[in-house]
């Protein structure tokens, strides 16, 4: 489906998620392909989100109005496979984008859950939005962290309303134990040609870097604040305020200062004890072997 060249384009394929699945490496592998033009930002959200939705449709195709005529578009949105907390979201991609390729990346389920939970914390932090709290107590307060990891669940979303030779499904323990393997199988499930994976994965998302420019923001807005502020920044040229900007935000730096106010928090963010991802597995265990049956295949290291 596309748009006059002014208005630009929709997407062609879609990575649904999930959430800590590695969409990030996966993203950059994709936007790497040169018959492939990934939009930024990476996670536009257009599908999930109800004051993007339904009038933004000229905004959202103008992310990727800087793609090639022979270019196919696509986009990443983890969000869309965490049903039901964002509404029928499969069912408005398919009144979309009815002839859209999906693609799903999964990780081992109680892990993806996990790092998850981290990421929700760590965001209250930066966001002084509420206390770190457990895993366990996070599990029943923020129910989508576990609804994430119910596949197959997320999957019949989709199946209700898109054929099946439109849905890629990898892990990412595939991907990372047979890249060359997994690269080729994605690259013809999109009909590109097969490139080698050159120079390895792309690096994944570094723990915490969205999170931490974000928080990096809020303090030089803070700082903007400051009484004195303006009198302070006419004694520095504009070039060298872009510069510091700049220098702050550079994910290393963001992520140190992220790491220092997350420091006095480490210790309430407890570890992923050896019980409760026993009790996980177990409880996801009938959600794995619905997806084993649908591909076809055992994910045994999912059960440890």
């Amino acid at each position: 489906m596309s748009a006059s060249p002014a208005r630009g384009r929709l997407p062609d394929f879609l990575v649904i998620g999930a959430m800590k699945g590695g969409s990030t490496t996966l993203w950059g592998m994709l936007a790497r392909h040169p018959q492939l033009f990934m939009c930024e930002p990476k996670e536009p959200q257009f599908f999930s989100r109800p004051e993007r939705w339904p009038g933004g449709l000229p905004e959202y195709q103008a992310l990727f109005a800087g793609a090639a005529p022979e270019q196919l578009v696509g986009e990443a949105s983890t969000c869309y496979s965490r049903w039901p907390h964002y509404g029928d979201v499969a069912g408005r991609i398919a009144d979309v984008l009815p002839n859209a390729k999906l693609i799903y990346q999964l990780r081992h389920p109680v892990e993806r859950a996990y790092s998850h939970y981290r990421h929700a914390m760590e965001e209250r932090v930066a966001r002084a939005t509420g206390p770190v709290i457990s895993f366990a107590d996070a599990l029943s307060e923020i129910p989508e962290i576990l609804d994430a990891s119910r596949y197959r669940t997320q999957l019949a979303q989709f199946l209700a309303r898109f054929p099946r030779e439109r849905i890629h499904v990898l892990t990412l323990d595939e991907l990372r134990a047979e890249p060359e393997r997994s690269w080729s199988e994605l690259q013809k499930f999109l009909g590109v040609s097969e490139l080698d994976v050159e120079g390895g994965l792309p690096v994944d998302n570094p723990s915490g870097t969205k999170v931490a420019r974000g928080g990096m923001r809020r303090v030089i807005r803070r700082v903007k604040r400051l009484p004195g502020w303006r009198a302070l920044k006419q004694l520095v040229p504009r070039g060298a305020r872009r510069g510091v900007r700049g220098w702050l935000l550079r994910p290393e730096i963001a992520r140190r200062f992220q790491r220092a106010r997350m420091r006095e928090h480490s210790e309430s963010v407890e570890p992923l004890e050896a019980d409760l991802r026993r009790q996980l597995t177990e409880r996801l265990e009938s959600e794995t072997r619905a997806l084993e049956e649908f591909l076809g295949r055992s994910l045994p290291e999912w059960r440890r």
